[in-house]
């Protein structure tokens, strides 16, 4: 029996070799790579872009008084928990309006959901660019908007539009959570005179919490890496209304040249996602212990 388990073992390594090795390549050398150009001085121009030195810590102290960083981080946590919350939200009710409809009607929202997902983020964000324009853009003609809104609001209008990109994933792990429900606890609690809030909050709930903290989860992480969306739309721009970290990040690096500054902003981002999704880990342990 040992050797018939062993031999399986060798099977499933061999056949998990190919993923390793993507990872290692993709994830886990640039991961190291970064980190170690976070604690040197190297720039893209100038004399240290050949000659570099190692500075320690330096980087990292220096984006505690970087007022520019503090401001970046304001932006994206506006703009994470905004987008949290929005596509959260937004997931869930479509979920439940879609529950007990015809077969047409909750294809028809799944479709035009799915559309909203799969277009490129670029594609996206210049639709959503020409969409808030000013003059002539829809949203000015529809809503008589006279000012223009990524001007005067270009925080709210980034996150509304990755609301509108991301809810769908939200949505459709919602409608299968809900789908997994047997029907029977549903019907058996309305013929004990439970109202639908109640049976929502205090049946629905319960069951899907996996649900939700796989969602919450996933959509955190997204948000957190979000660059494309909002930089085809603003830049970062007007000043940096819109610097969410990755695009600071991108802008020290790629545009200021300063590539080891860019690097530890960027370190900083992918551990402060492990502590997020370490959490909500936890959380659901603790959840399920109960």
């Amino acid at each position: 029996m040992v050797v018939v388990k062993i031999a399986r073992f060798r099977v499933w390594i061999i056949f998990l070799i190919p993923a390793f090795i993507m990872i290692g390549i993709f994830f886990i050398g640039p991961a190291i790579w970064a980190i170690y150009i976070s604690l040197t001085n190297m720039a893209l121009t100038g004399p240290t872009a050949l000659h570099w030195d190692f500075v320690g810590l330096a980087n990292y102290f220096h984006i505690g008084s970087d007022s520019q960083f503090l401001t970046s981080l304001y932006v994206t946590l506006y703009f994470l928990f905004g987008s949290i919350i929005g596509q959260f939200g937004l997931g869930l009710l479509l979920a439940k309006y879609v529950e007990n409809k015809s077969l047409f009607i909750r294809l028809s929202i799944e479709a035009v959901a799915i559309i909203a997902w799969v277009i490129p983020e670029l594609v996206g964000g210049f639709n959503w660019l020409s969409f808030l324009n000013y003059p002539g853009g829809l949203a000015s003609i529809i809503f008589h908007i006279s000012q223009p809104l990524l001007f005067t609001q270009p925080l709210l209008s980034v996150t509304i539009a990755n609301i509108w990109h991301g809810s769908t994933f939200s949505f459709l792990l919602f409608v299968a959570a809900l789908d997994g429900i047997p029907k029977e606890i549903i019907e058996s609690a309305k013929l004990d005179g439970s109202t639908a809030i109640n049976t929502f909050l205090y049946i629905t709930i319960p069951m899907i919490k996996n649900s939700i903290f796989t969602d919450l989860i996933l959509i955190t992480l997204f948000t957190m890496g979000e660059f494309t969306l909002v930089f085809s739309m603003t830049g970062g721009g007007p000043g940096m209304a819109t610097s969410l970290l990755s695009i600071y990040a991108y802008q020290q690096a790629f545009s200021f040249y300063d590539i080891s500054y860019g690097s530890a902003i960027s370190i900083l981002m992918l551990f402060v996602g492990m502590i997020i999704s370490f959490g909500y880990i936890i959380l659901i342990s603790r959840s399920n212990a109960e």
